[in-house]
């Protein structure tokens, strides 16, 4: 082939081998961070399998073609087997599913085996090798993410391999197109790799601008802005399903005495063990149930149960001043903190979400007049006792 065209054939198919790529990469990227769409969340390993078969079947199809369809190879070199290794090679880097690693190595013995005329121990054995590779790749999934070493140096007993079993098959290229094969491939997996990674650290900031937006940075409970999203949820939940729920809201009795009296630091460690307590407390409530820092010292839960009374709710109260009384701090040992409590159940009667949120926090206020570490439940307002579980 002249050389001149030889050129043009290389570089064009490297071009568009790129573009190919990229664009296969944005769309695996979209598919592994997406979460604004439920249904491919919920099967975001199933899509990524099977687009993964779709591709590497394309590729299959295309080098079938100009194998035996095409008077000389596209770029002189083996140009659709990079595809195919670079492809396989970060799907089973990126895809956490096991079925993602039987389809790697499924698709690794079915092509080699398919397109081999004579059998040979020793053919067998670098197969057999590269099955391993693979799944040492499976394994090493989370390192080869972080390690930008790592994932080149096991990219590159990956790509040989397959590249000394290919020969193997076929035994047609010389050195000029070796040259061309690797200088193909490391442009290739290097555009790949770059590209990707810059995907998944946008992915990366932008869930933590939204982590940022939803949770409070000192307490790492969901804060305000989370809670109305999600009680408006809830209360449409309940129009529509008749799904019922209550309001816990709480502040820390005399917080302004902690802060003044231990200082600032001290203030925000209570806060965060209140917040803490809170949060596993909810965890371990029977309906689902959600801890919210709604305020300076104020705190909020919404649970969600079928069984909605008073003595649920009292004990749930009791319980939470409880835990909260036992919470002890190294900067002050004989320090006992205590909160007080308004709790209120949604209601038929409700004319949008923000109903019960008002008569709970109408119920905090009532309790904290009422001499503080006291709880007011649907109204009425229980006098401070040594709680107990």
């Amino acid at each position: 082939m002249d050389t001149k065209l030889l050129t043009i054939s290389y570089l064009s198919s490297l071009v568009a081998n790129c573009i190919v790529l990229l664009g296969i990469t944005s769309l695996f990227i979209w598919i592994k961070e997406n979460v604004q769409t439920p249904w491919i969340a919920r099967h975001r390993d199933l899509f990524l399998v099977c687009f993964g078969l779709l591709f590497i079947l394309f590729l299959f199809s295309e080098a079938w073609t100009n194998a035996h369809m095409s008077t000389v190879f596209i770029g002189d070199h083996w140009t659709y087997l990079n595809l195919e290794i670079i492809a396989l090679f970060n799907l089973t880097v990126i895809n956490r599913s096991e079925w993602q690693l039987v389809s790697t190595i499924g698709i690794t013995i079915i092509w080699y085996f398919a397109n081999t005329p004579t059998y040979s121990l020793q053919l067998i054995t670098q197969v057999a090798g590269l099955v391993i590779l693979e799944i040492i790749v499976f394994k090493l999934q989370r390192q080869l993410l972080v390690h930008a070493f790592l994932y080149s140096t096991v990219f590159v007993a990956v790509a040989g391999l397959a590249l000394i079993v290919t020969n193997q098959i076929y035994r047609q290229q010389d050195l000029i197109a070796w040259m061309r094969q690797i200088g193909a491939l490391i442009i290739l997996e290097a555009c790949c790799a770059i590209y990707g990674a810059s995907l998944l650290k946008r992915a990366q900031q932008e869930r933590d601008y939204e982590h940022l937006a939803k949770y409070d940075e000192l307490t790492n409970l969901r804060n305000f802005g989370a809670f109305t999203t999600d009680l408006e949820q809830v209360y449409q939940n309940f129009v529509t399903h008749n799904v019922h729920y209550a309001i816990y809201t709480m502040d820390i009795d005399r917080f302004k005495s902690i802060n003044d009296t231990y200082g600032h630091f001290a203030g925000n460690e209570v806060l965060t063990a209140v917040a803490q307590c809170l949060h596993d407390l909810s965890c371990n409530l029977e309906g689902t149930a959600h801890a919210y820092r709604t305020g300076g010292e104020e705190f909020t839960i919404i649970y969600v149960s079928a069984a909605q009374d008073n003595h649920e709710a009292q004990l749930i109260s009791q319980a939470i001043q409880t835990q909260i009384g036992q919470l002890q701090f190294q900067f002050a040992t004989d320090l006992k903190i205590r909160v007080s409590i308004g709790e209120e159940p949604v209601r038929i009667g409700d004319d949008n979400y923000l109903d019960t949120y008002k008569r709970a926090d109408k119920s905090l206020y009532t309790s904290k007049r009422s001499g503080r570490n006291a709880v007011t439940i649907n109204g009425e307002t229980i006098a401070p006792t040594t709680p107990h579980l």
